[in-house]
């Protein structure tokens, strides 16, 4: 059975969309679509990613982006395209589908992924580390695990037959149009106790190459989170590597220093599309703990963090009434 994916993107974030579909077709010899959220891309982006594809037994699916988000409304200005990803249910009609951030690559075939038997489940994901004021306020107890959204398997089928597109808006009317991690919280809060984890390779994060297991579950009290072992396996044989900014700044942004930099270059450089740099515009927050990380003993630096989730949890609070 050929591999059907997804992805959501606008103008902006055509370039890496293209470079992530590059290195997944390149990397994967099952994919029979790709279906692209289309947040008004341009006819010649369109173009240069049909040309791209055109040497692969690929086809492409463009979904107008107003086709899909039509009731959905949100108060705040993170992108559509996100948001867009959780109702694709109405457009698309294979019972199982691959979503994939453009902020991606893909290293390695993906067809063990997408054998995963998720019959009784209605998403899979690898879990994210953060902070458990982030789960309390989308309805999940500290010790529930909290996927991150940037590579999901997900059940169609039964997103279908639980109307779960209807969930989706009934949540964030509920959250008065702002929920707490936008579109991530969205989908731990909808689709809590019927969440798949999937091991870390499969959405191989920034923080998993300098953090450990260990520290990791200190920092944000988790209580069940991989293994050393699990992450070390990851780190080793990545199937999808994903570029979180956090301490590193994205591939595509000068002076990056994410280790899988040059690797995500080497792609984008043969999408056809414009492979510019753009210009680093410093963050002092990112900056500031960078320099803590490497400088302080991990207890003094995890104090430092406790401090910075205070801070946030305070700002939460007052938002996310």
């Amino acid at each position: 059975m050929k591999i059907s994916v997804v992805y959501s993107t606008d103008e902006n974030y055509v370039r890496y969309c293209a470079t992530s579909i590059l290195s997944l077709l390149e990397n994967s010899t099952d994919i029979g679509k790709i279906y692209i959220i289309d947040n008004k891309i341009k006819i010649e982006s369109k173009k240069k990613l049909n040309d791209m594809i055109s040497r692969f037994n690929v086809n492409i699916v463009y979904i107008p982006i107003d086709s899909i988000v039509y009731d959905l409304e949100k108060n705040n200005d993170f992108s559509i395209s996100s948001y867009a990803r959780l109702l694709m249910q109405r457009e698309i009609v294979e019972d199982k589908i691959i979503y994939i951030d453009c902020d991606t690559i893909v290293v390695d075939n993906i067809a063990k992924l997408w054998n995963i038997n998720i019959e009784d489940y209605w998403v899979a994901g690898v879990q994210d580390a953060l902070p458990k004021i982030l789960k309390k306020k989308v309805g999940l107890k500290k010790e529930d695990r909290y996927i991150n959204a940037g590579v999901l398997l997900i059940n169609l089928k039964k997103w279908k037959e639980e109307n779960l597109d209807k969930r989706y808006i009934n949540f964030v009317n509920e959250h008065k149009g702002n929920v707490v991690h936008h579109d991530q919280g969205l989908i731990n809060g909808v689709c809590k106790n019927k969440i798949y984890i999937l091991p870390p390779e499969y959405n191989f994060m920034s923080e998993m190459t300098y953090y450990t297991a260990k520290q990791l579950k200190k920092l944000y009290s988790e209580k069940n989170y991989y293994t050393q072992k699990e992450l070390d396996n990851a780190k080793s044989l990545p199937v999808i590597i994903h570029f979180i900014s956090k301490f590193y700044k994205r591939p595509w942004i000068e002076g990056s220093t994410n280790p899988y930099t040059t690797l995500f270059l080497q792609y984008m450089k043969r999408t056809g599309f414009d492979t510019k740099l753009l210009k680093d515009i410093p963050n002092k927050k990112v900056e500031l703990r960078k320099k803590m990380y490497k400088k302080l003993p991990f207890f003094l630096y995890m104090c430092f963090e406790k401090m910075l989730d205070f801070k946030r949890n305070i700002v939460i609070i007052i938002k996310y009434r």
